[in-house]
């Protein structure tokens, strides 16, 4: 499964929190080559970022994140991802459901 971590950055600028900034640069690739992290995009403002990690529980998605350099600097919120097609065909049973409800 994949999940969708945002991440906002919760200190002010400092040359621990830049350091942590390049850390999780580095992090992230190595983590990308192994298969778990499959997009890692850093905010332009240095406010956050946002990854797309693809493991098996939500659980797993957290160690990833605990693990990583920029950690004590972030407020992490971690969503699940599915399918276009998977949401779209719920949707669709939510909309059929709606309509008898009328």
């Amino acid at each position: 499964m994949s999940y969708l971590a945002v991440c906002k950055v919760n200190a002010p600028l400092s040359p621990q929190l830049m350091d942590a900034y390049i850390a999780q640069c580095a992090y992230c690739e190595e983590k990308r080559k192994g298969g778990e992290v499959t997009i890692f995009s850093p905010l332009a403002d240095f406010s956050g970022g946002i990854a797309i990690i693809s493991v098996e529980k939500p659980e797993d998605a957290m160690k990833i994140i605990a693990s990583s350099p920029i950690f004590p600097y972030v407020k992490v919120e971690l969503l699940p991802m599915v399918s276009w097609q998977f949401a779209d065909k719920l949707a669709k049973q939510m909309q059929a459901a709606m309509a008898k409800q009328k």
